[in-house]
């Protein structure tokens, strides 16, 4: 909080001097406002009056986090069913938090959120960081490898050979009995494969054949995962945790 109000002295100029947090958020969009004013294409945009891709290339960064603000502000105080809380009814109010942290120092706030309020006030005020030159983008990205890589998209290949190895097997073995995904008797392992490839681009294919238990999950991987992994998608199942990955995306990963 501390750290929020010195990149932001005003906000800590409007939470002191506000009596109570409806005040608060009133000053609040009235900065928002003021920044908005300043560019009339912004505040087109924000009521509504002009649209469209070259309306939005005309904002600055402060209109962003104006017209965000004002966003929160409009819509501050709306219940929903949180999904994650088996649907426990959650109120958002991103500021009332924020201005209870600033009086009574506790909001339930997490670092997250300190972090993502500090750079949206030092956007508004134009004082947030510069952005990196393009060229410096591009040295970061090419750390890591992508997935157009040659060897990248080798992997896929062989992990998508592997995966439907199993999968054909499983059929064999009548692990998995379905009328639609089967093999003719007497179908060579090549013809089998070349069958199984044309499935690959069936999405119902990938929900019949997605796994949904560690053991398959890890057969799949190529018995890959820890004891410790292992251990814990076991312990999740039992509390009823479900598991479901289909087969192409199990194909992404590198085992």
């Amino acid at each position: 909080m501390q750290r929020l109000f010195q990149e932001s002295p005003v906000l800590k100029d409007i939470i002191d001097n506000s009596n109570t947090g409806r005040q608060a958020k009133k000053k609040l969009k009235i900065w928002a406002l003021r920044v908005l004013s300043e560019n009339p294409d912004a505040y087109s945009y924000f009521i509504q009056e002009k649209a469209g891709t070259s309306q939005l290339k005309k904002l600055r960064s402060r209109d962003y986090a104006a017209i965000r603000i004002l966003d929160y502000i409009k819509h501050s105080g709306r219940q929903f069913k949180d999904l994650n809380l088996n649907g426990e009814i959650v109120e958002s109010d991103p500021f009332a938090i924020l201005i209870q942290c600033a009086r009574k120092g506790t909001g339930g706030a997490t670092p997250a959120y300190f972090y993502d309020m500090i750079h949206l006030f030092k956007q508004l005020s134009g004082h947030e960081d510069p952005l990196p030159h393009k060229l410096e983008i591009l040295l970061w990205m090419d750390r890591y490898s992508s997935g157009l890589d040659p060897e990248v998209i080798l992997q896929r290949k062989k992990n998508k050979l592997r995966i439907l190895k199993i999968i054909i097997k499983k059929i064999d073995d009548k692990e998995i009995k379905t009328k639609k995904y089967r093999f003719k008797k007497g179908m060579s392992r090549q013809k089998k494969m070349a069958l199984a490839k044309t499935w690959w681009k069936d999405h119902k294919f990938h929900l019949k054949f997605a796994v949904r238990t560690p053991e398959d999950l890890n057969e799949m991987l190529g018995f890959s995962l820890d004891r410790e992994v292992m251990a814990t998608m076991k312990q999740a199942r039992k509390v009823g945790i479900p598991l479901f990955v289909n087969p192409y995306y199990l194909s992404l990963l590198d085992t």
